[in-house]
C-alpha cells in the first residue's frame, strides 16, 4: 500500500527541475522495484540525475538490486556503468567489478587494472590500487615508492584513491610501525623503541 502511494505521488507530483536532486532521484526511482531503503542509499548523495540514470542502465546487466545500488550510489556521471561494462572479460567476479567501478567518473580503472598486470599483485590488490583512478597516478606512485620498502598492502594503500572506509581491510594487525633504539646526537639520549604506533 505504501509503495502504491509513493508511486502515485511520483506520478501525480512530478519533480521540477529546481527540486533537490536527491528528492528527484527518489521520486523517479519509486516506479521501480527497489526497496525504500535501497532508494534512500542510491539517492542520498545525488548531485544530479546520474545515480538514477546509472541504476536504470545497470538494470540491463546481470546485477541484483543491491549490487546496482552499490555501483551507482554517489555517481556524478555514467562513469560507474561504463566502467562496469568495460570490465567484462577480465576474469573478475561481480563483487570485484563493483569495487573497481563504484564512485568512478570514467572507465579508467580498467586501464589501470590492465596496466598493473605483471607487478606481482593479486586481483584484489590491483583492484584496490586502481579503484576510482582517473589517471595513471596510482601506477606512477607505485613505481616511485618501491624504494620505501613497504609491505604490499600498505604500498597499495599509499598509492590508491581509497578512503578511510577501506583502512580496516588494508591496515591489518601485523602492520605496525617499529623503530630500533638510536642515539640522538644533539641531546645525548636514546629514543624509545616503538613497538606499536596507533593509526588515528
Amino acid at each position: 500500500m505504501k509503495r502504491g502511494i509513493v508511486f502515485l505521488i511520483a506520478c501525480v507530483l512530478p519533480m521540477s527541475a529546481e527540486a533537490d536532486p536527491a528528492t528527484r532521484c527518489f521520486a523517479q526511482m519509486s516506479r521501480f522495484d527497489f526497496a525504500v531503503e535501497q532508494k534512500v542509499v542510491l539517492c542520498s548523495a545525488a548531485q544530479n540525475d546520474a545515480p538514477q540514470r546509472c541504476a536504470l542502465a545497470a538494470a540491463r546487466e546481470r546485477l541484483t538490486l543491491d549490487q546496482i545500488v552499490r555501483l551507482c550510489e554517489g555517481a556524478t556521471n555514467d562513469g560507474p556503468y561504463r566502467c562496469l561494462v568495460n570490465s567484462y572479460g577480465r576474469g573478475l567476479t561481480t563483487d570485484q567489478q563493483l569495487k573497481l567501478c563504484a564512485e568512478t567518473t570514467s572507465a579508467h580503472p580498467n586501464t589501470c587494472f590492465d596496466a598493473s598486470d605483471g607487478i606481482g599483485l593479486t586481483f584484489d590488490q590491483r583492484i584496490n590500487l586502481c579503484a576510482q583512478s582517473e589517471s595513471d597516478r596510482p601506477l606512477r606512485c607505485w613505481n616511485d615508492s618501491i624504494p620505501l620498502g613497504l609491505s604490499t598492502d600498505l604500498h597499495v594503500f599509499l598509492c590508491s584513491n581509497l578512503g578511510p572506509a577501506d583502512w580496516p581491510t588494508l591496515l591489518k594487525p601485523e602492520h605496525r610501525l617499529e623503530a630500533s633504539p638510536q642515539t640522538d646526537s644533539k641531546i645525548g639520549h636514546s629514543t624509545a623503541s616503538l613497538d606499536r604506533c596507533p593509526i588515528p
